[in-house]
């Protein structure tokens, strides 16, 4: 089947986690060398009737376009390259931006829809199963939904919608060209009205956004297992961590069940848990940072030094530094 992948990694505005890290979500790493921009475009390449589709990246502005663009550079030969361009109109929703989308790209037929801040399923292969033709779908928009399913939305284990779908373009005919108008809230109860059905893809995946901090942990910890993979147990490493190239750790510090992103430096005897440190984050010896984001890396690691000084001779050389609440943006240079 002939297939347009559009990777959704804009919106309204920024989510909070994103606005806290400074820079898309998908940017996220799974493993050391996979953020969760990899992990999709695996899990597309490991999908038969995906693996020769268009692919598209639709983010919000110039800024994520040139962050995507520049991550695009970094990935592993081989790999099929998506297209990165920025909603053609901002405010209008994610079914009124495919519609916009569509119409400026030249795009029609069968479009898979990915929310890129969501966790890949372990297999795509349920989107298909139901799948319709194109005269199949042309039909079912223009005689009602006798002849088969018009949608297809995918589902994890858990019943929640797990950012995936299916559909045909001819089914955004009704969708208004101002305005806002979104996929779930709006889109779908209208195709309901209209009588066309809409089928689910069961995954039988857990499924989660990667929308805090919280989150994100509990994606880490859900990944390692999909592949096999226990929890680490080293002197500077536990549980589901993730710790990324380019980083520092220096001697007597430890890593539990958090993420240490590139250029990061974690001093002597600092303690990680439950956290993420951002890009070229320092934190300092003898630090205890436990659930929290540390993602600016003048004003928080500036902040975190100060405190870590004046708390060392109340609290034997250690502190607890901040939460997710006293987080900032990181400018991102690429």
């Amino acid at each position: 089947m002939t297939a347009t992948v559009v990777m959704l990694a804009g919106g309204l505005r920024p989510g909070t986690f994103q606005s806290h890290l400074g820079f898309p979500v998908a940017g996220m790493p799974l493993e050391p060398d996979c953020t969760l921009l990899e992990a999709w475009l695996r899990r597309l390449d490991a999908t038969p009737e995906l693996q020769s589709s268009e692919r598209i990246v639709a983010c919000s502005s110039d800024r994520d376009r040139a962050w995507f663009a520049a991550e695009t550079r970094r990935l592993a030969p081989g790999t099929r390259i998506p297209r990165v361009v920025v909603d053609p109109r901002h405010h209008r929703g994610v079914a009124g931006m495919l519609v916009d989308l569509c119409t400026e790209l030249g795009v029609s037929g069968t479009v898979i829809v990915v929310e890129l801040n969501s966790l890949p399923p372990g297999d795509l292969g349920s989107l298909f199963a139901h799948f319709d033709p194109p005269e199949i779908a042309r039909a079912a928009a223009q005689h009602g939904p006798s002849v088969g399913p018009t949608m297809c939305v995918g589902v994890g284990r858990d019943d929640r919608w797990s950012g995936v779908y299916r559909l045909h373009t001819e089914l955004l005919e009704s969708v208004t060209r101002l305005g806002y108008v979104d996929l779930k809230e709006q889109l779908i109860p209208q195709l309901l009205a209209k009588g066309h059905r809409i089928e689910a893809a069961e995954f039988g995946d857990t499924s989660v956004q990667l929308n805090d901090r919280r989150n994100y942990l509990r994606a880490l910890r859900i990944w390692r297992s999909r592949q096999g993979l226990g929890p680490e147990q080293t002197a500077a490493i536990s549980g589901f961590s993730v710790v990324c190239p380019g980083t520092i750790i220096e001697d007597g510090a430890h890593i539990a069940d958090s993420a240490v992103l590139p250029g990061a430096v974690v001093g002597e005897g600092a303690v990680i848990a439950r956290s993420v440190i951002g890009p070229m984050i320092q934190v300092p010896a003898g630090a205890v940072i436990v659930d929290s984001l540390l993602a600016d890396a003048s004003v928080v690691s500036s902040a975190a030094r100060s405190v870590a000084s004046t708390a060392a001779g109340l609290a034997g050389g250690r502190t607890r530094i901040g939460d997710e609440s006293t987080a900032m943006s990181w400018g991102v240079q690429s």
